[in-house]
């Protein structure tokens, strides 16, 4: 006579099944400078240099209602420094140092460039911006 024997069998074992990520809206964004920057976009030449500037969703009129995300400004290789505004938007106060505006030229076109790494559901952005150095 035949005694079955019992068999192993390997039962699967689970793996984890990858949950679909909820995908990122809030989208793009835009840079602007304020009134005060874009009535005088210049730089006086061994003066400190200030403005002020927005970052704005796309196709809004209102800044962006969150005080974080790291804003960087330069003109040409020169870095300024960048402050956040207290008031729960994202506006900054960019500045130059009177030893920085010193090193450029009197008469010249320059590009002020002031980029937003993104925060959230925001993208990031680069707003650029002529100004122009004077005496």
């Amino acid at each position: 006579s035949v005694t079955p024997s019992p068999s192993a069998s390997a039962s699967p074992t689970p793996t984890a099944t990858p949950t679909a990520s909820p995908s990122v809206s809030g989208g793009a964004t835009s840079i602007y400078g304020t009134p005060s920057f874009n009535s005088n976009p210049t730089v006086t030449r061994d003066l400190p240099a200030s403005w002020q500037f927005v970052i704005v969703p796309t196709g809004s009129t209102g800044a962006l209602a969150f005080p974080a995300g790291t804003v960087t400004a330069k003109i040409g290789s020169l870095t300024g420094q960048v402050t956040p505004i207290s008031g729960g938007t994202a506006s900054v106060a960019v500045s130059f140092t009177s030893a920085q505006t010193n090193s450029l030229t009197a008469g010249h076109a320059y590009t002020l460039t002031v980029s937003f790494a993104g925060y959230g559901n925001y993208q990031p952005s680069v707003g650029t911006f002529q100004i122009t150095a004077v005496q």
